[in-house]
């Protein structure tokens, strides 16, 4: 199944987003044998973001992606944690041909300006929390999935899928489903019985060649009514942004910014995809 992911924030007393400072860097990364040119690419920009938090903040940020949809949706603390990327421009970005020894190799390189959140500790309210379970962790390829959310106070949810590929998917809000509350104590079962009978199904999918795949689906919940992703969800059922989108995850940020801790939370469930 493709898939989805994000991330939240908030720092206290955080000043907006325009007063932050711009943090330049750049990265030069060459081009491996396996690598494509889009690869590569994107490895660079991700090490030229990294290398802005950790100039703008003076902490060192994982050797992991900073910008990748999936460990954004995997571990939003530690993103906290690190610094967050609020805004971004990229000054230049171009392959550079390079000959040593008689042959000839690809080294790309990428400068960025970004805006980055100071780092901080996240602090949730314990007594607001939501679950997102899918009932088992292994499925068949073209097994049909089911997943169910719970909250403990009334809350709105965004649903996502990640993929192994680091696609992200919008499930919840779709084009069929735009209610995003969630009663406490009730259980929202997506899709649900009517959906299903329109015909939308979540179906297993593995990547072109894989024989297997780890995916993760993850709810965030929030006390009040955010519009995570804005009207993107209604050109299709499900909304996907390819691994190399940044503009989701800038915009999550943006948005989640000015939510306190206890206002949100997240939950995210892992599951592996075998081959018939």
């Amino acid at each position: 199944m493709r898939a989805i992911a994000l991330l939240l924030l908030f720092v206290p007393f955080l000043q907006d987003v325009k007063d932050l400072p711009w943090t330049e860097e750049e990265a030069f990364v060459t081009m491996g044998e396996n690598q494509t040119l889009g690869e590569t690419r994107r490895a660079a920009l991700n090490e030229a973001l990294r290398k802005a938090v950790e100039k703008a903040n003076g902490v060192q940020v994982s050797g992991k992606t900073v910008l990748e949809n999936s460990q954004v949706a995997v571990d939003l603390v530690q993103a906290f944690a690190d610094g967050l990327i609020v805004d971004q421009q990229i000054i230049d970005n171009r392959p550079e041909v390079l000959e040593s020894a008689g042959k000839f190799f690809v080294n790309w390189k990428v400068r960025v300006k970004a805006k980055v959140t100071p780092p901080r500790v996240v602090r949730h309210d314990p007594n607001f929390r939501a679950d997102i379970t899918l009932g088992k962790s292994v499925f068949t390829e073209g097994e049909n999935l089911v997943m169910t959310v719970t909250v403990t106070r009334d809350a709105y949810i965004h649903v996502f899928n990640v993929g192994a590929d680091g696609a992200v998917t919008t499930l919840v809000p779709n084009r069929f489903h735009r209610e995003k509350l969630i009663r406490a104590g009730t259980t929202f079962r997506f899709p649900p019985d009517e959906q299903q009978r329109q015909g939308i199904r979540l179906t297993a999918t593995l990547p072109t060649g894989a024989p297997s795949s780890e995916e993760k689906v993850t709810v965030i919940a929030t006390r009040r009514d955010v519009d995570l992703v804005g009207t993107d969800f209604q050109e299709a059922v499900f909304k996907v942004y390819d691994p190399q989108t940044t503009g989701l995850i800038t915009s999550l940020n943006e948005k989640l910014s000015r939510l306190s801790d206890a206002d949100w939370f997240q939950d995210v469930a892992a599951y592996r995809i075998f081959k018939r």
